[in-house]
């Protein structure tokens, strides 16, 4: 490293690359290896939060300038030992920046500093994709040459709203994206008047485009081909210059749990033997938390807790028992890769494994691990459930019915059925077949096919740092 941001010895601040996480202030070796340009490095703040026992707490400081770091670290300083983080919004040294918005919301968004009540537990996945969304706002205002580190919030007027609507219709492919990203600045906004930071949201007048159903669904030969084209010799992803084996001995057990109960990938994930409830030998029905609405509305209490319940149906069963049911049933332990702790991780591998070795099937189209998912409600349709919000637990039928019912497999089905719309005529007089007031003969429903499917403060930098080139 031949080259590195001003810096003179000053309590709790650092130099940090911020793509490789060294620390640049400090003469020790590993800071050799650091490669990166000047603009990847950051001023960072570490100070020791009083009164906690030696914990500390750091932030990612916006200055690039040395003495306007200091000035920073200060107001930090001075936030840590007691104010409310609002407070040092509406300084005036740091009016009501844009960045900072967006950061306090973040925060919000992940819990820190909101009472017990108000808590959202929103994934880190649903986060990650606010936080893109922000990201793209900044990269549209800096193609229009704007300033972000003083960039306020009150600035941005329904003009800048026309201009960004522009940008976001050339940017995006998709309607879901453009509609996404103005969802999350009207979120924004709202909680900034919430907050009493501002009185007006330009962003609530802007009509979303219309989105196509997500409905699309799993066939049975795309499912079993799958399957058979899982193997470690055919499971090396290059991504940049590195190596990842997709393989993982567990994806086939996992795909058929996603396909057979209809839950959402986190659930999968987490699946334990003693969810399941027998009649002493065989399965019957396994009960499944709801870890989304758990979430949404606090219950934490296990009589508070709400729960689904999934029918163990032939190929289920047929999985479970394949897995060790007889021995395993009301162990604690989980059903797909026991022995990791890291169920998130499971859940991601598993979701990334079922894109790569898709894509080995050389279609013309692309297939989700979350299809499944919808695959599954969509047969439960066909079957003719009518109490398929006990399954999918869905409070608004036009949600499944958008999003997760796919119509041409119910249409595909029909046709392929017995289904008439009158009984076949009898005579060739077009005499009625049965008397006025005498009923009709019962047409007997069509047999069912079977299911085969299917620290608010460390945002600053990095909203700063993203997207430098359009």
């Amino acid at each position: 490293m031949s080259e590195i941001l001003k810096y003179k010895p000053f309590v709790g601040l650092q130099i940090k690359c911020n793509s490789c996480g060294r620390l640049l202030h400090k003469k020790i070796p590993k800071v050799e290896g650091c490669k990166h340009p000047l603009n990847k490095q950051i001023y960072k703040a570490v100070l020791t939060v009083p009164n906690s026992g030696g914990k500390r707490t750091t932030r990612n400081l916006i200055s690039r300038n040395y003495e306007d770091a200091i000035a920073e670290l200060l107001a930090f300083r001075s936030e840590v030992s007691g104010k409310k983080p609002e407070a040092f919004f509406e300084t005036k040294s740091k009016p009501k920046i844009l960045i900072y918005t967006i950061a306090l919301y973040l925060d919000f968004l992940s819990d820190v500093n909101v009472p017990e009540h108000k808590k959202k537990h929103n994934s880190k996945t649903h986060i990650a994709q606010q936080s893109s969304m922000f990201k793209l706002f900044i990269k549209f205002l800096k193609s229009k040459f704007i300033e972000i580190k003083n960039f306020e919030i009150t600035q941005i007027d329904e003009f800048i709203v026309g201009d960004y609507y522009k940008f976001l219709s050339k940017y995006s492919k998709s309607n879901y994206t453009f509609n996404h990203a103005m969802k999350s600045m009207r979120a924004l906004f709202d909680f900034l008047i919430n907050k009493k930071f501002i009185t007006s949201n330009p962003f609530k007048d802007v009509n979303l485009k219309s989105e196509k159903s997500t409905n699309i669904t799993v066939s049975p030969q795309d499912f079993y081909e799958l399957l058979q084209v899982i193997n470690p010799q055919n499971a090396i992803d290059l991504v940049g210059k590195t190596k990842r084996n997709m393989f993982k001995p567990w994806l086939r057990d996992i795909f058929k749990l996603k396909a057979y109960t209809g839950r959402r990938n986190e659930e999968v994930a987490l699946m334990k033997w003693n969810w399941i409830f027998s009649d002493g030998q065989n399965p019957i029905y396994m009960k499944c938390p709801n870890i989304k609405v758990n979430k949404q509305k606090n219950n934490e209490q296990e009589l508070d807790k709400e729960y689904n319940y999934i029918p163990i149906a032939k190929e289920l069963k047929e999985v479970l028992f394949n897995l060790g049911f007889e021995e395993k049933i009301d162990s604690d332990e989980f059903i797909i890769a026991p022995k990791s702790t890291n169920r998130k991780t499971i859940e991601d591998q598993t979701s990334k494994a079922f894109s790569f070795f898709f894509k080995k099937l050389n279609r013309s189209y692309n297939l989700e691990y979350n299809y499944l998912r919808k695959t599954y409600i969509t047969q439960l349709e066909i079957f003719g459930m009518q109490n398929i919000s006990l399954v999918n637990e869905h409070g608004n039928k036009m949600i499944t019915n958008k999003h997760y019912i796919n119509e041409i497999d119910i249409a595909k089905f029909i046709a392929k059925s017995n289904f008439r719309v009158f009984p076949e005529e009898e005579s060739s007089n077009n005499a009625p077949t049965t008397a006025p007031n005498e009923k009709a003969p019962r047409v007997e429903a069509p047999e069912r096919l079977d299911f085969q499917c299917g620290e608010y403060r460390n945002r600053t930098d990095d909203l700063l740092t993203a997207s430098q080139t359009l």
